[in-house]
C-alpha cells in the first residue's frame, strides 16, 4: 500500500510536470504565431513599398522619353504625379485643374492632378 502511494505521488510529479511543459511548449507556440503575423505584416509592407517605388521609376522613365521626344507639356503632366506620389501619400490629395506649361513658357491643355 505505501508502494502504491509512493507510485502515485511520483505519478502526480509527472503529470504537474507533463503540464507545465504542456504550457510552456503553447506559450512558445503563441510567441511564432505572433512573430509570424508580424512578419508577414512586414512582408506585406515590403511588397507595398516595393510596387510604390517601380511606379515612381516608371514614371521617371515615361519623363524622361516625354522630354525625349519634346513633349514638355506630357513631361510636366507626368513631373507633377511624381510629385504627389513622392510625398509617400499617393492618392490623397484633390484632384484640381491646372495649367501645363513647357519649358518654353507655352501653356497646354487643361489637366487634372490626382
Amino acid at each position: 500500500m505505501e508502494r502504491l502511494k509512493t507510485d502515485m505521488v511520483g505519478i502526480g510529479e509527472g503529470q504537474k510536470r507533463i503540464r507545465e511543459g504542456q504550457r510552456e511548449i503553447r506559450q512558445k507556440f503563441e510567441e511564432i504565431e505572433s512573430e509570424c503575423r508580424s512578419l508577414k505584416e512586414e512582408t506585406m509592407n515590403i511588397a507595398k513599398q516595393s510596387d510604390y517605388n517601380q511606379v515612381r521609376i516608371n514614371l521617371m522613365l515615361s519623363i524622361l522619353k516625354a522630354r525625349e521626344d519634346n513633349n514638355f507639356a506630357h513631361a510636366d503632366h507626368l513631373t507633377g504625379l511624381l510629385r504627389l506620389r513622392g510625398n509617400g501619400k499617393a492618392g490623397t490629395r484633390k484632384a484640381r485643374p491646372s495649367r501645363l506649361t513647357n519649358d518654353h513658357g507655352e501653356q497646354g491643355a487643361v489637366c487634372l492632378s490626382s
